[in-house]
C-alpha cells in the first residue's frame, strides 16, 4: 500500500469529519415571554424554512420541582437527569436533551405542537401553558451541507 494516498485519505477524512462536525448544529435562539400561567415562545432559526416540535417534559409543582408527563415518566430511573429537573447543571441539560430527542425518534413520540418557521426563520407560539419543554428542530439540507439544529429544553 502506498502510504503516501493513505496520508492523504486520512487528511481529507478528518477535514470532512471537522466540517461536518461544524455544521451539524444550526444556530437556533429562543426566548419566552410572559408572567402569567400561559407565556409566548419566540424561536429564530437561521437556516432553511424548518418545523419544530415541542413535547412538554414536565408540569411544575414548585418553582424547582417537576412532575414528568406522561409520555416521559417511562423513562424516570433510567435516563439520567429525569429524577433531578431542576438541579441540572448547563452540560447535563445539555446531554439530556439530546437523550430524549432520540428517545422521540426512536420511541416514535408524538409532539405537543409542531409550527414551521416563517421565511424570516421564525416561529412564535402563543399561549403556552407553564412546564419544561423539548424542543426539536428537523433536519434540513441544502446544495451543500445538512443542518441538523440541536435541541433544546426550556422551562416555561
Amino acid at each position: 500500500m502506498n502510504t503516501g494516498k493513505f496520508h492523504k485519505m486520512k487528511k481529507v477524512s478528518g477535514t470532512i469529519l471537522l466540517i461536518c462536525l461544524l455544521l451539524m448544529f444550526a444556530p437556533v435562539s429562543v426566548y419566552a415571554t410572559g408572567v402569567s400561567e400561559e407565556t409566548e415562545l419566540v424561536l429564530h432559526y437561521e437556516g432553511e424554512k424548518n418545523t419544530f416540535h415541542f413535547y412538554k417534559v414536565a408540569s411544575f409543582v414548585l418553582p424547582d420541582q417537576y412532575v414528568l408527563e406522561s409520555k416521559f415518566k417511562d423513562y424516570e430511573g433510567k435516563v439520567t437527569g429525569l429524577d433531578r429537573l431542576g438541579k441540572l447543571t448547563t452540560e447535563e441539560i445539555k446531554i439530556l436533551a439530546s437523550t430524549l430527542r432520540s428517545l422521540t425518534f426512536t420511541d416514535k413520540i408524538e409532539p405537543d405542537k409542531s409550527l414551521e418557521t416563517k421565511e424570516d426563520g421564525s416561529l412564535v407560539w402563543e399561549n403556552i401553558p407553564r412546564g419544561l419543554y423539548l424542543i426539536v428542530g428537523n433536519k434540513t439540507i441544502d446544495e451543500e451541507y445538512v443542518y441538523t439544529p440541536m435541541p433544546i429544553l426550556l422551562s416555561m
